[in-house]
């Protein structure tokens, strides 16, 4: 990372994060946004109809990603009476694969 400007930060070099770590920082990013937005929209600086908007999908994100966190949980944990044993983390198909995703961060965000 050193002090390279964040837009030229490339989506494989930074993406090490847990799931459950991606969740607290959208639940931390939706407080922020909670405190600021009316004063916000009381300055003009996003109209209210803006600042809904990038609440809803914000909000929509940490839904997706908690409804993942649920899915892995229940296929990570062994089904009473099952002959299958457990998955384990880290052999998603990608993984499998060796899919990366080296996608820029600049370019995803545009």
């Amino acid at each position: 990372m050193k002090n390279e400007p964040i837009n030229s930060w490339r989506w494989v070099d930074h993406s090490a994060r847990s799931l459950e770590e991606a969740i607290a920082e959208i639940e931390r990013e939706c407080q922020v946004r909670a405190r600021i937005f009316d004063g916000w929209i009381q300055a003009g600086k996003i109209s209210r109809v803006d600042a809904w908007d990038r609440m809803e999908r914000l909000l929509s994100g940490l839904f997706l990603l908690r409804a993942q966190a649920q899915r892995e949980r229940e296929v990570l944990e062994p089904v009473a009476g099952s002959d299958h044993p457990p998955a384990t983390e880290g052999q998603s198909r990608a993984d499998q694969k060796g899919i990366v995703d080296s996608v820029a961060f600049g370019q995803a965000a545009a």
